[in-house]
């Protein structure tokens, strides 16, 4: 069974969760990111899982599948996970939404 949610790969890792739902939200309301960051280097591991609210916007969102983005063709396929975890419960995402709090109170 399709679900909802998107696997996005060779997502440059400049770009962080306003830019992915950004790059998405064209297709339908998006539920949840999931952007996993690396722990000892604070840099974006490259993927994403995108879930929206409905399936027919995550098969319209299988369109960006090779589209070229700072060089790279993104890859995206269904997960095949039904749901994603809420990603900040994540202890590398708790230490990164700590860190944007942080810094947008300086």
């Amino acid at each position: 069974m399709k679900s909802p949610v998107i696997y996005v790969k060779n997502i440059p890792i400049t770009y962080d969760i306003d830019t992915i739902n950004q790059l998405f939200s064209a297709y339908g309301k998006i539920a949840k990111v999931s952007y996993p960051i690396d722990t000892k280097t604070k840099d974006a591991k490259g993927y994403a899982f995108v879930m929206f609210e409905k399936l027919d916007a995550a098969e319209r969102a299988l369109e960006k599948n090779g589209d070229e983005i700072e060089g790279e063709n993104l890859i995206v396929e269904y997960s095949k996970e039904q749901t994603i975890r809420d990603a900040s419960k994540t202890k590398s995402n708790k230490n990164r939404i700590k860190k944007e709090k942080k810094d947008a109170s300086i």
